[in-house]
């Protein structure tokens, strides 16, 4: 479902950037199954990456009629995802920082989709954000957790919000069009 007529080049280029978001984080997300701290928290995070994939798929479905050719097979330099997502974040504290401050702008971006004067985004916004509100209740309960703990536990934390902080800003610098 195809909108392009109902974008200007600088909203095209905005959802763009989104649609790969959802894209990188879902797989990063994915690439933990099997790999998290417990079982439990294994499938919860294959979980939201399931929801982040699908969210990827029905964003890229607003901007071309072939999404596996749009999704996976431009090239590099046409990818719009913003570094905090192409991070590796080798280890669990950094994918779990990741994972709240991703998912902290992602509401926003939600939202402003949901004011969108295209319905079918407003109403796709309405659905993800269902999702949504289920993977920052994750990603805070799972922090909270980790704070609430020992001294050590909140070092790693607060340690790994200051590296990653920094790199979650720009996901918020303008995309091509927009300043303009």
């Amino acid at each position: 479902m195809k909108v392009e007529n109902e974008l200007s080049p600088a909203g095209r280029n905005w959802l763009q950037a989104f649609a790969d978001d959802e894209h990188i984080i879902g797989c990063r997300h994915a690439a933990w199954i099997g790999l998290g701290p417990f079982l439990e928290e294994d499938l919860a995070f294959c979980s939201i990456a399931q929801d982040e994939l699908g969210h990827a798929i029905a964003l890229y479905e607003f901007l071309t009629d072939d999404v596996d050719a749009h999704a996976l097979l431009r090239a590099p330099e046409d990818q719009r995802s913003c570094w905090l997502v192409e991070l590796p974040c080798d280890d669990w504290d950094q994918a779990l920082v990741r994972h709240w401050l991703y998912d902290r702008a992602e509401q926003l971006r939600w939202q402003a989709l949901a004011d969108s004067s295209v319905p079918e985004l407003a109403l796709l916004a309405a659905r993800a954000e269902r999702d949504e509100s289920f993977h920052r209740d994750h990603a805070e309960l799972f922090l909270r957790r980790l704070c609430e703990g020992d001294q050590h536990g909140r070092d790693r934390i607060r340690n790994t919000i200051v590296d990653l902080l920094p790199v979650a800003t720009a996901l918020w610098d303008p995309v091509e069009g927009e300043a303009d």
